[in-house]
């Protein structure tokens, strides 16, 4: 008896002693937390976190954070969830003075959470290493791509050959997507939290939907701090973040592609699906996105296609593949909102197929289907309440439909066609099984897609008889989605049905198919639309825009010195409405002109709309631009305004107006 209890009392203190452990290492994990959160936001407030070793710590955290075991999977939930949620922080003021940034936070947030989950349990600091796979070798060439095709950008990083890459190259409707990105540079914040401009009206843009525009601001924190640096050095800023955005969105993609269960260790396939995702995204179709200026439609796609492959993988659905579907799809809402039911229907394909007859974690699923779907129903009440605010100036979104714009326009047939192949093998996937599964959901997809395109299509067309700009945008954007799951499908039936090759030799057959099948996909997606008399005439878009970005970088205009100077002199705001009006000889439109005078100075306000659009017509009227007959004609019809001009106009018309019209006019 007195052993019996002897041993009961020896497991009793076993077990306290276990407890007391587990309590220590535990209390021991939250001090290192604190103390690591404390002095990262110290040194952030100091402006020691930023540069090289803020991006560096960066991707670390990206790859080290174990989300997933395999590398692939990580950076696709990892990169999903920063992409996705860590904009949300700009949705509110922020303090100013001697406050750490919101970079600073997450830095210093995602390392004490690390540090803190290896101290509680050492064994995991195995975790923290992630599994590699052959399959990643598809993830090196994406990065390795992806860096030459945006060279140019971060080879200009300051002086008038960024100004002059960004205006002539990246597209002009980078015009607005800076003036964004400056703005919440310069105050903080996004655009419902902006003061009020001096002219009483409200900043350009308050409404358009700025998750993009806040992502690249990030960027440029990490690197250079929440101070503003030159117009030159923030035009520079904006495009190494834009492509470094881009870029992560892309790796993204492919991350989780490769990291789909049936293409496990299996590099040619990967290969094969990862030439679909550079060739149709940033090389292909999808690089009239960067050569028009529209890279946060681009990086809204490439969301779609994430939240589409995390819904493809056979296996049931984990919390934290959850969490990184609900933060892509964030992203889609809030940089294209039209393609948002895509991704919102990924998500709830996934929510049905989590393990609801287990009892045990029933409860657990039910709180995590619910955070989602508010998460996602926020998110996009949100987005719906900027889209509703953005268009009331056109009457409306159905009104805002209509509005005309400039971008190249697929195929519609061809985009069917691939959309009516998917819906096509969704619907003859007999055989049972977790890839059958995956397939259905592929056509499924597409046939929800169409069904949307075919609403707009009837609202445009019942309208005006004619398609417009977001219903063009709305189809090209359905190709690129459509071309890259057609090709992950085929891939995936051929990994059901074919068996692993073994032996050099079936590796090197395996090896040259494949090889044969990207390249015929890069092909494929190079083809000119519409297409060109010969084959051999066209070239991928995508070289064409990186050949473009680096000739405009090593050849400034000198209408880009006077842009650069004009902005200059508007951001001292010398009246309440200032103008540039671009009349020297070989300068560019006068609306044009004056855009991007008041984006790169933060000056643009709701009131310049009456005032492009005047310029607007002056420019089609008085081809011969006169300056002192156009500066006359905008003074009268503008009287709250003042002008900038380049000093040799100022000195040429300045006697052709009275006093009081001459203090009007300005030059730098």
């Amino acid at each position: 008896m007195s052993e019996f209890q002897s041993e009961n009392t020896m497991t009793t203190v076993v077990t306290s002693a276990d407890s007391r452990a587990t309590t220590n290492r535990r209390v021991l994990a939250v001090a290192v937390a604190v103390g690591i959160l404390v002095v990262g936001l110290v040194m952030d407030s100091l402006g020691i976190v930023n540069g090289p070793f803020a991006i560096v710590l960066g991707l670390a955290l990206l790859a080290a954070f174990p989300s997933a075991r395999q590398l692939s999977r990580r950076l696709a939930i990892n990169g999903s969830v920063y992409l996705g949620l860590t904009p949300i922080l700009w949705w509110a003021p922020w303090p100013e003075e001697d406050a750490p940034t919101r970079t600073g936070l997450i830095l210093s947030l995602a390392s004490a959470i690390l540090v803190a989950v290896l101290v509680n349990d050492a064994r995991r600091v195995r975790s923290v290493v992630p599994r590699v796979s052959t399959n990643d070798i598809s993830l090196v060439g994406a990065v390795a791509v992806l860096a030459w095709l945006f060279r140019p950008f971060y080879l200009n990083p300051f002086g008038i050959e960024a100004v002059s890459l960004l205006r002539q190259a990246f597209g002009g409707d980078n015009v607005a997507h800076f003036n964004m990105f400056r703005m919440i540079r310069s105050t903080g914040a996004t655009g419902p939290q902006w003061p009020l401009p001096e002219d009483g009206t409200l900043f350009a843009y308050v409404f358009y939907p700025q998750h993009f525009h806040t992502l690249v601001a990030q960027t440029a924190e990490l690197w250079a701090g929440p101070g503003l640096l030159t117009v030159d050095g923030e035009v520079g800023l904006f495009l190494v973040g834009s492509a470094g955005v881009v870029s992560l969105s892309v790796v993204v993609l492919v991350a989780a592609l490769c990291s789909l269960e049936p293409l496990q260790n299996r590099p040619w396939l990967a290969l094969v699906v990862t030439s679909a995702v550079l060739s149709f995204v940033v090389f292909g179709f999808g690089a009239y996105a960067l050569s028009f200026g529209f890279p946060p439609y681009l990086l809204a796609i490439a969301m779609t296609l994430v939240t589409a492959t995390f819904a493809l993988r056979p296996g049931r659905p984990t919390a934290n593949q959850i969490v990184a579907m609900v933060a892509a799809t964030i992203v889609v809402a809030h940089s294209w909102s039209l393609l948002a039911p895509l991704a919102g229907f990924a998500v709830m394909w996934s929510l049905v197929r989590l393990p609801w007859a287990n009892q045990r974690i029933r409860r657990h699923l039910i709180a995590l289907s619910a955070t989602a779907i508010i998460l996602v129903a926020a998110a996009g009440g949100w987005a719906l309440y900027l889209v509703a605010n953005a268009t009331s100036t056109a009457g409306g979104f159905v009104e805002a439909l209509a509005t005309p714009g400039g971008t190249p326009q697929v195929s519609l047939s061809l985009t069917v066609a691939l959309g009516m192949s998917l819906v096509g093998i969704g619907l003859l996937s007999r055989r049972e099984g977790a890839n059958t599964r995956s397939i259905r959901f592929a056509g499924a997809l597409a046939g929800l897609a169409g069904l949307q395109a075919f609403v707009l299509l009837f609202i445009q067309l019942s309208r005006s008889g004619a398609l417009s700009y977001f219903q063009i945008k709305f189809i090209n954007a359905l190709f690129i989605v459509f071309a890259v799951l057609l090709v992950v499908v085929v891939v995936l039936l051929i990994a059901t049905r074919a068996s692993r090759p073994r032996g050099p030799r079936s590796q090197a057959i395996a090896g040259v198919r494949a090889s044969v099948a990207a390249l015929v996909i890069i092909v494929l997606s190079g083809l000119p639309i519409p297409v060109t008399d010969s084959l051999a005439s066209s070239t991928l878009p995508g070289i064409l825009f990186r050949s473009n970005a680096q000739t405009q970088a090593q050849t400034p205009l000198e209408l880009t010195e006077r842009l650069i100077a004009a902005a200059g002199v508007m951001a001292g705001q010398p009246c309440g409405r200032p103008i540039y009006l671009a009349v020297s000889k070989g300068d560019d439109r006068f609306e044009e002109m004056n855009q991007w005078a008041m984006s790169l100075s933060s000056t643009w306000t709701e009131a310049a709309g009456p005032i492009n659009t005047y310029l607007l017509a002056q420019n089609e009227e008085d081809n011969t631009r006169a300056p002192a007959t156009v500066i006359a004609r905008v003074l009268a019809e503008f009287p709250e305004t003042c002008i900038i001009v380049a000093p040799g106009v100022l000195e040429s018309v300045e006697n052709s107006f009275d006093p009081v019209e001459r203090d009007r006019l300005f030059a730098w």
